[in-house]
């Protein structure tokens, strides 16, 4: 690299060096991503590593990013997993996890909230049994495809992820029942304790 070039800080054309708004980039990741996930989806014991799949994306739209991977590549992964509700599909996030522990991360909890569902409690196994859903859809059905017309753009971060508290009534309080003569409160034999 010439010590005169200039360093784009945001996303960027491989070929060329263009600057690429990253609300663009986003949609062009994320389309390229959900047809990577598909193809995940029919191996089997398919999953995908947060690098591998960071790198195939940016292989395949032409747009690169120096930005650390843990700062950009939720974006697409946030896009990919509204489709998967829109689309009624099972979720194709579920398959990108953590190289060393096939995890996923945090920002997969987010998945539930978008389909206005409460995380579950471990996540790793919600996750698990949410891959074999998805190995099941994929292998059987043509995926229902892009359409970045049912995309809103906006996905809840985790701070907004809520949990639904659940209310118990509380039982109503009986009244004490009292000895017809003297008013006192009856024993739990039913007698009075003084008159009796």
């Amino acid at each position: 690299m010439e010590a005169d070039a200039q360093v784009v800080p945001g996303p960027f054309r491989s070929d060329d060096g263009t600057p690429v708004d990253f609300g663009d980039a986003k949609y062009e990741w994320a389309q390229a991503g959900y047809d990577v996930l598909v193809e995940v989806a029919r191996r089997p014991d398919g999953h995908i590593s947060y690098r591998d799949i960071a790198d195939a994306i940016e292989v395949s739209t032409g747009i690169s990013t120096r930005t650390r991977i843990d700062q950009w590549i939720g974006a697409p992964l946030a896009l990919i997993a509204e489709l998967c509700v829109r689309n009624g599909e099972p979720q194709l996030t579920a398959l990108v996890v953590r190289a060393g522990t096939r995890d996923v991360g945090q920002g997969y909890a987010n998945t539930y909230a978008m389909a206005g569902q409460p995380p579950p409690k471990n996540l790793q196994r919600a996750a698990a049994e949410t891959r074999d859903e998805c190995y099941d859809h994929f292998t059987r059905r043509e995926a229902a495809g892009w359409d970045r017309t049912k995309l809103t753009g906006r996905t809840p971060s985790q701070s907004t992820v809520k949990v639904r508290k659940v209310v118990r009534a509380k039982p109503e309080p009986v009244a004490p029942k009292v000895c017809p003569q003297c008013n006192l409160q009856l024993l739990p034999s039913g007698r009075c304790g003084y008159c009796d």
